[in-house]
Formats: C-alpha cells, sequence, structure tokens
C-alpha cells in the first residue's frame, strides 16, 4: 500500500488554489482522540534521548482502554516505540478484541475505583465509549443521547494495586486515565511520592464537572507536574521532578508526608489517653 498523504494539507491547498509541494507531505498516524498520543510519542523520544532509555523496555499502562486501537493512548507507543504494558477495562464485553489485537500487554478485567471495594458497579452504555461506573455520567451526557444498557458488578482494583500486583511495582512512563467522570478521584488516589510516571494523560470532562481542569492542574503542580498538552479531550502531564534539583523536592515531599502521617498517630495517641484520664477524673470524683 502506497505511503498516504496528509489529507489536511492537500485538501486546503486544493481549496485554496495552490500548488501542491514537490515534496509529497505523508500522512503522520495516529490513534488518539485527539493525536494526543503524537504529543505523547515526541515527548517520550525526547526523553528516552534524554536520560539514555530503551524505550522497548519501557511500560505503560492505560486505565479505561476500551478499543483497542481507536481511540487507544498506546496503540501508537507499541508501534511506533515497542513499548508494551498493562490495558485495565472494565467492560466484560470488550475484553476480547483487546485480548486478540493486544497480545503483548496484559489485560485487567477490572474497574479502578479509590476505595478498597473487591467489586463495582458499572453502567453500560449504548456507546461503548461513555460507560462509566459513575451512572451521574451517563445521565447528563450534553451529546447524541445515550442508552443505559445494563449494569453489572465487575472487579475492582485500585490504581496503586494495579502497579504493585501487575507491574511488579514499577511506576509506568506513560499513564493514561481515562474512565467517564472519575478520573481526578482515581489520580488523587495515586501515590505520587511512590509512582511517578513520566507523562501522564487524563481526561478532566468539564462538561461533567465544572473546573474539573483546573482542579487536576492544581493537584498537578502541587506535584510537581508541568502542564504540556491541552486537547478538546485531554490534559498531557510532565513531571518536572525527574530533574536532580527536582528530585529532592520530591524527597521532601515524601517525608513531610511520613512526618504528617507520624503526627496524625500520635495525635490520636494522646486523644485516646486524655479520653481515658478523663473517665478515671470524673468517676473519681
Amino acid at each position: 500500500m502506497p505511503e498516504s498523504l496528509n489529507v489536511s494539507i492537500y485538501e486546503d491547498i486544493e481549496k485554496l488554489g495552490l500548488k501542491a509541494p514537490d515534496i509529497a507531505v505523508p500522512h503522520t498516524p495516529s490513534y488518539g482522540q485527539c493525536a494526543e498520543d503524537i504529543i505523547v510519542c515526541a515527548s517520550l523520544r525526547a526523553l528516552a534521548f534524554k536520560e539514555q532509555l530503551d524505550l522497548s523496555k519501557e511500560f505503560y499502562l492505560e486505565i479505561g482502554a476500551n478499543h483497542p486501537i481507536a481511540t487507544s493512548a498506546t496503540w501508537l507507543l507499541h508501534k511506533s516505540l515497542g513499548m508494551h504494558g498493562v490495558l485495565v477495562e472494565a467492560n466484560p464485553h470488550l475484553l476480547d478484541d483487546l485480548k486478540r489485537v493486544r497480545p503483548h500487554d496484559n489485560i485487567l478485567h477490572a474497574a479502578v475505583i479509590a476505595t478498597d471495594a473487591s467489586t463495582t458497579p458499572i453502567f453500560i452504555s449504548s456507546k461503548d465509549e461513555l460507560s462509566s461506573t459513575n451512572k451521574k455520567f451517563l445521565a447528563e451526557w450534553p451529546g447524541e443521547p445515550i442508552v443505559l444498557e445494563e449494569d453489572i458488578v465487575v472487579p475492582a482494583l485500585r490504581i496503586n494495586d494495579v502497579i504493585i500486583k501487575h507491574m511488579d511495582g514499577k511506576s509506568p512512563l506513560f499513564l493514561s486515565i481515562d474512565v467517564e467522570g472519575e478520573d481526578l478521584t482515581i489520580l488523587n488516589d495515586l501515590d505520587l511520592t511512590r509512582f511517578r510516571p513520566a507523562i501522564i494523560q487524563i481526561e478532566p470532562s468539564d462538561h461533567f464537572l465544572e473546573n474539573n481542569s483546573r482542579d487536576i492542574c492544581d493537584l498537578m503542580q502541587r506535584n510537581t507536574y508541568d502542564l504540556i498538552a491541552r486537547t478538546n479531550v485531554n490534559l498531557i502531564f510532565t513531571d518536572s521532578a525527574r530533574s536532580p534539583v527536582s528530585r529532592e523536592i520530591v524527597a521532601d515531599l515524601h517525608a513531610t508526608k511520613e512526618a504528617l502521617g507520624a503526627a496524625e498517630q500520635e495525635n490520636q495517641r494522646l486523644l485516646k489517653r486524655f479520653s481515658e484520664l478523663n473517665k478515671h477524673a470524673l468517676s473519681s470524683s
């Protein structure tokens, strides 16, 4: 099959009556919803060049995999960079195609949630891309009407457990979260003092959660991630803490988190002791 041309360029050239370029401009493959995978792919290549990484030995984690190719956040990364990883999908009707087309990846049937429950309901939409653990997300979808076809109970996992149990505790180089309305909840549950993907892509769904993009950006900024791209659908962040100076900041954040945890435990111990002494004083009076 001959290499296809960049349709956008040649359509505008014809529309404006311009001469075609002497050197043909080929089409650049993209499978992401708004070509986010091209941005991510280029960013990973830059990172690999800077840090001397072999990307074929690096991993991605895609939460809310859906279709194996269409709107996939990771298909281009596998095809172009040789990466592989873990794809998490809650809708059981989509698993066969994922396993058939993506045998190089570990396909997990689960919904990622932010509690320790072993199962959770999922609401299956008439449009596969819009199924969600949040029923309200389907009901308030602003586009073409969708139908709730079924609600079922599926296995549930927390994001940190996915990394620990299915990625040997090694942080993925790239993380994509696309779970229709619950994305920030999942991101909040990720222990960024322990697991730090170099690049994180997340869908804010501002139509459903007003100012969610701002809330996500605030969270990422507090954890030393920089916003590098914003498409019509997704936000893309890079870890600024990969520099030596920033690594010290992350280490300080981790130490602070541990200190706060210890202080909270001591505070609870003192409150309990105070309550015991107070009861004893009252009973003696």
